[in-house]
């Protein structure tokens, strides 16, 4: 029995698996990384130079940001230069083993010296950095440099190799353990019980990002149907993510909830960051079955069946 449970443990955590989610996750976690350091650069004075907005910023006991104790303003450029070319390099797959840490502790040090400009997408894309910097020190190179197309073959073909994932069960636990916490914060909410919840976010112009009609936006039974579907979908994707009949499905949802959430609002980069969470979750072939859905359900709803070709 207790062989049973050690082999299973180790199936689950250790089994070797397509590289693929692992790459992806990796082009996807440098390409968040470059567009958030861009997007510090136009203040970058006023909030990390000695005579900006946060001259002398607190630290608590349990940070080690960098920039803590290098307080000249080279040492906030060189930071932000160092998280924009070690995201350049973790994107392109060239010495990920050294970049990936040096990623992780650049956000770290830049989102500690300024905390009342991050957000909870701030937060999610620095844990992410971390998970991937820990699997990189750990893990050998030759898997941590592969192209988005896989490896090509002596004939013309791609294929993806097998290897160390025990990285994307973190994350998919991650990914499950923010919805868990998220409904339970809001399941204490009077705006999530009555309705209202949805119709308030919807209300707040100073993070409207697209255009929503005032009908969406006023309407008192639109605004309950989205606050319980929300709050809905939070409580039943890790019961969908975790169950191999429903996976499909629950990425499908989660995906599309927050497609919505980042249309309607700006959210910083919780969408990236969630997507890099649903990539864990995917499986080799997932995104042919995604991508012919829409077609299967056509030729089901006309009755019509797919034209097999003759061998």
């Amino acid at each position: 029995m207790i062989s049973f449970l050690v082999r299973r443990w180790n199936d689950f955590w250790f089994a070797p698996k397509s590289t693929i989610n692992i790459t992806w996750i990796r082009i996807l976690l440098g390409l968040t990384s470059t567009v958030w350091g861009l997007a510090l650069v136009p203040d970058f004075d006023s909030f990390f130079f000695t005579d900006g907005l946060f001259a002398d910023p607190t630290y608590g006991t349990n940070r080690l940001g960098a920039l803590q104790w290098l307080r000249d303003d080279w040492a906030a450029a060189a930071m932000l230069a160092l998280l924009l070319g070690s995201a350049f390099l973790v994107t392109f797959g060239w010495l990920v083993r050294p970049a990936a840490p040096l990623l992780f502790y650049s956000i770290m040090s830049l989102q500690q010296d300024v905390t009342v400009l991050m957000n909870a997408s701030d937060n999610l894309l620095r844990l992410w950095a971390f998970y991937y910097a820990v699997f990189a020190v750990l893990t050998p190179s030759r898997y941590l440099s592969l192209g988005p197309r896989g490896i090509r073959r002596d004939d013309g073909s791609r294929r993806w190799p097998v290897g160390p994932a025990w990285v994307l069960r973190l994350m998919q636990f991650q990914l499950t353990a923010i919805y868990v916490d998220t409904a339970i914060e809001k399941s204490s909410g009077s705006r999530w019980h009555n309705g209202t919840a949805a119709s308030i976010a919807l209300g707040l112009e100073e993070f409207e990002r697209f255009y929503v009609p005032d009908f969406v936006r006023e309407s008192v039974i639109l605004g309950n149907i989205g606050t319980w579907v929300a709050i809905g979908l939070e409580i039943t994707l890790p019961l969908l993510l975790w169950n191999r009949r429903t996976r499909l499905i629950g990425i499908v949802l989660g995906i599309g909830m927050h497609v919505v959430f980042d249309y309607a609002m700006r959210l910083g980069y919780f969408f990236p960051g969630m997507l890099i969470g649903y990539i864990a979750f995917m499986r080799p072939g997932d995104t042919r079955t995604l991508m012919g859905l829409p077609t299967a359900l056509f030729r089901r709803r006309s009755g019509t069946k797919p034209v097999l070709s003759s061998a």
